[in-house]
This record gives structure tokens, C-alpha cells and sequence, in this order.
């Protein structure tokens, strides 16, 4: 069974269309990208991003070593280290 939503008099809208989240991989690849354009010509080859694979790519390498820090962070607190 479909449901629909009507939205003010308007036509109805199928209940499974989403109204569309802030953090999609396009929009952040559109972020990434204008970044890139408003650095100087030398600097641009910094962010290695031409399409949204990459920018999924860069992100899961920068949550990987995140992680890494992390865990070497509470090995030392765990092995007498000292912390901040």
C-alpha cells in the first residue's frame, strides 16, 4: 500500500521521497571542491579530490588516523602516560 502526503492543496507527494539530508556525499564533495577553487594554483594539487569516490576515500583515510591517534592515546594513558 503507498502512502501520500499532500502538502497544503498541493499535489500529492509519493511518502517515500525524502526531503534530502545536509550531509550528502554530493553536497560535501561540492564544499570540498569549492575549497579547492579558492586556494592558489600551487596549492590546489593538495586536495586530491575529482570526483565523490575520492572524497569518500579521504574521509575514510581521515577517520583511519583518527582511530590510530586514539588508540596509541590510550595505550600510553593505559601504560602510565600522561594526560592533559
Amino acid at each position: 500500500m503507498k502512502q501520500t502526503i499532500s502538502a497544503a492543496g498541493t499535489t500529492a507527494v509519493p511518502a517515500s521521497v525524502k526531503v534530502g539530508t545536509i550531509f550528502s556525499w554530493a553536497t560535501l564533495f561540492a564544499i570540498v571542491i569549492n575549497l579547492k577553487k579558492a586556494l592558489p594554483e600551487p596549492w590546489q594539487d593538495v586536495i586530491p579530490v575529482e570526483k565523490v569516490e575520492d572524497v569518500k576515500m579521504c574521509i575514510l583515510l581521515i577517520l583511519c588516523f583518527f582511530f590510530v591517534f586514539v588508540l596509541a592515546g590510550a595505550y600510553d594513558v593505559m601504560n602510565g602516560g600522561e594526560t592533559l
